[in-house]
């Protein structure tokens, strides 16, 4: 489960990542019952230089 920051603070236990660990990015998978999802954008590493 890939979680935004909003979404994620909230769930005791969970591991943080980081830029470099979502080589592609990513999408938050948060959502609710009535199927609505946050879909919020977890940016991909940029590239280095």
């Amino acid at each position: 489960m890939l979680l935004c920051r909003e979404h994620g603070e909230s769930w005791a236990g969970l591991t943080p990542l980081t830029a470099g660990d979502l080589p592609y990015g990513g999408f938050c998978s948060w959502g609710t019952s009535d199927m609505h999802v946050c879909g919020r954008a977890i940016p991909a590493k940029k590239p280095s230089q």
